[in-house]
Order: structure tokens, then C-alpha cells, then sequence
């Protein structure tokens, strides 16, 4: 669906911040997530969910959501990693330093 510049923006208006809020509250993390439960949720129609999605994100909504599901799991596990490698590299004492040793595991 083709939308001119002012459709756009309201549409903008009207789903954009509705769905930050909605993201914010982990709601992306539910185990069955569709454009009609979230259109639901966040108090728009399924249509405007989906032409904001092919509009204005440039993407469908489940590609969008599989990647901010991988998005949030990298924030999750990230930190854990680097910190049993960087436990790992203290105690065999082989990197000489954190620094190094940060930079050869994750460049």
C-alpha cells in the first residue's frame, strides 16, 4: 500500500510511540506475538500496523520482531560472555592484560 507523505506522517504519529512504549514494556518477549494483538495492545487497526511496517520500517512485522527478539537476547548474554572470558583469560593469566584479551575474543 502506497501512502503519500501526509498519511505517512500520521500514520507515524499514531503507531510510532504506541509501539516504542510497547517494546519498552518487554511485551515483544510473549510467546505468541501478532500484528492483531499487538494492533489491540497498542490501541490502532491491523491495517495501520502492517502499513507502518511496510511504509515507513521497511520491513514485515515478524522479520522486525525476530530481530529485536535477537536484538534483546544479545543484551542478555553479551555481558555474561565477555565476563566468563575475561574470568577465563585472568585466571590462566595467558592475555597479559583485559584489554587484550577483550580485543582477541570479540574484535
Amino acid at each position: 500500500m502506497d501512502l503519500d507523505p501526509k498519511d505517512i506522517n500520521r500514520l507515524r504519529l499514531d503507531v510510532e510511540s504506541k509501539l516504542a512504549e510497547w517494546v519498552k514494556a518487554n511485551k515483544s518477549r510473549r510467546h505468541v506475538v501478532t500484528t492483531s494483538t499487538v494492533a489491540k495492545q497498542i490501541g490502532v487497526t491491523t491495517k495501520q500496523i502492517e502499513a507502518y511496517f511496510e511504509n515507513i520500517i521497511k520491513m514485515g512485522f515478524y522479520a522486525w520482531l525476530a530481530r529485536l527478539r535477537v536484538i534483546d537476547a544479545r543484551e542478555v548474554i553479551e555481558p555474561e560472555i565477555l565476563s566468563r572470558v575475561l574470568h577465563l583469560s585472568c585466571t590462566i593469566g595467558r592475555w597479559g592484560s583485559r584489554g587484550v584479551c577483550s580485543f582477541c575474543f570479540f574484535p
